[in-house]
């Protein structure tokens, strides 16, 4: 049987996703209370690559970032706005 017509797995395609705590509003020289599209203008001036997306949501955005003239290259952003804590 060929495997022409074979479907795959997101596993497959996608490979390996890793999540990693990258910096903090205060990381970037902002108040922990900063507007989040301050965030992001800071953010995009820090990263070394441009922001090809942009998706909103209520509590705060998803960044889809590529390298210029580096084809398949890129990483996604989460900033999350506000996370809420339990209380102990």
């Amino acid at each position: 049987m060929s495997n022409r017509y074979r479907r795959y797995s997101k596993r497959e395609l996608l490979g390996s996703l890793h999540v990693d705590y990258v910096m903090s509003v205060t990381d970037l020289g902002l108040a922990p209370k900063a507007n989040r599209w301050d965030v992001l203008r800071a953010f995009l001036k820090v990263g070394e690559a441009r922001a090809e997306r942009l998706v909103e949501e209520t509590g705060g955005f998803l960044v889809l970032q590529s390298v210029p003239g580096r084809p398949n290259t890129g990483a996604i952003y989460v900033y999350p706005g506000s996370i809420a804590t339990s209380p102990k």
